[in-house]
C-alpha cells in the first residue's frame, strides 16, 4: 500500500469515527437534558410549557450537532480533494 492510499484509508477512518462520535455525544447531551425536564414534566401546573420548552432545547441541540456534521463533512470532503489532487 502507497503512501496515499495510507492516507486515503486514514481519512476514511478518521471521517467514520469522528461521525460515530459526533452521534454518541448528541445521544449523551439529549439524554442528559431530557432528565430535569422528565421531573418537571410530572408538575401538572408547568408540564404542557414544559414540553415546549423541551422540545425547543431538542432543536437547539440537533441543530448544533447537525452543524458540527456539516463541518466535518467539509473538512473530510476537502481533505478527500486534496489528496485525490496529488495522484
Amino acid at each position: 500500500m502507497t503512501i496515499l492510499e495510507q492516507l486515503r484509508t486514514t481519512n476514511e477512518q478518521v471521517q467514520d469515527t469522528v461521525a460515530t462520535t459526533i452521534d454518541a455525544i448528541e445521544d449523551f447531551h439529549q439524554n442528559i437534558v431530557r432528565q430535569p425536564f422528565a421531573l418537571l414534566g410530572q408538575i401538572d401546573a408547568i408540564a404542557e410549557p414544559v414540553s415546549s420548552v423541551e422540545n425547543f432545547q431538542k432543536s437547539i441541540i440537533s441543530g448544533v450537532y447537525n452543524v458540527i456534521r456539516t463541518a466535518t463533512k467539509t473538512v473530510g470532503s476537502v481533505t478527500t480533494n486534496v489528496l485525490n489532487q496529488l495522484n
